[in-house]
């Protein structure tokens, strides 16, 4: 029995060694050709973030590899690049909600909305971590855990704020940055997942805890693929973005009318 188990387990450490490296080389495949696509487009300087990003996780896939041989130095290398890959995951989702939502920002009560989502991330991750912290890290990797893991919360909070947003303002299709903001919240919704079974079951579910960040985010890939497959011309913009505007303003000037008769009865 002892050794049927240990056999199991070494051919799942085999299978989920090669699964991982085939979904590093078609991860970097896919960057490669969003960074290419993007080029031909002429999308960097509408999405300079994002292509930042991009380029950013490329890079930092291709810096872990080299140190997987020793063990020791891939763990400092992992979690001394994870942080900035968070960071510049959280300005790619602003970037495209301060594209879509540029014009709204000229009302008083949407200026708190962007940072008021990002406060219930926080809340939400002091709260869970401190119920819930992770039963098999030590102090120090717990502490490591909780911060990334907040950075997903904050990413997911955004996401779904972007969405209920653009479903309440009835705001016009924007088939680049809906797509970019859809790829980081369901990469982000399951990294989160990912990390709570693990940290509830430990090694029970390893697959799952282990395979299903990358697997998501090859996911993600593809759906940030279908958004720079097309052209965005300034004459779009300027549609989109020019009415919006106006239509905040018009908001004002009517809130301001109402107050005045307010205070005249």
């Amino acid at each position: 029995m002892g050794d049927s188990v240990m056999l199991a387990n070494w051919v799942t450490f085999i299978y989920m060694d090669w699964l991982g490296f085939a979904l590093q080389l078609s991860g970097i495949a896919l960057e490669i050709c969003i960074l290419v696509l993007m080029a031909r487009r002429h999308l960097y300087r509408q999405f300079p973030v994002f292509a930042s990003y991009i380029t950013y996780v490329m890079l930092q896939t291709a810096l872990r590899a080299a140190f997987l041989s020793n063990a020791h130095l891939y763990f400092y290398v992992y979690w001394c690049t994870a942080p900035v890959e968070v960071i510049f995951a959280i300005l790619a989702v602003h970037e495209s909600f301060l594209r879509v939502f540029h014009g709204f920002y000229l009302l008083r009560w949407f200026r708190v909305v962007f940072p008021g989502s990002i406060a219930i991330a926080l809340l939400y991750s002091v709260v869970r971590g401190y119920f819930y912290p992770p039963v098999h890290a030590s102090a120090v990797q717990a502490a490591i855990i909780l911060t990334m893991l907040t950075g997903q919360y904050v990413i997911l909070a955004i996401s779904v704020v972007f969405f209920a947003l653009v479903k309440l303002l009835g705001v016009p299709w924007r088939i680049h940055e809906y797509r970019i903001v859809l790829g980081f919240g369901i990469s982000s919704v399951m990294t989160a997942l990912a990390a709570s079974v693990r940290s509830v079951f430990v090694t029970r579910f390893a697959f799952v805890s282990e395979m299903l960040p990358a697997l998501t985010y090859i996911l993600a890939l593809a759906i940030w693929i279908s958004a720079v497959v097309y052209p965005l011309p300034s004459e779009i913009e300027i549609i989109c973005d020019q009415p919006l505007e106006e239509v905040v303003k018009q908001l004002r000037r009517d809130r301001s009318v109402v107050r005045s008769l307010l205070r005249r009865r």
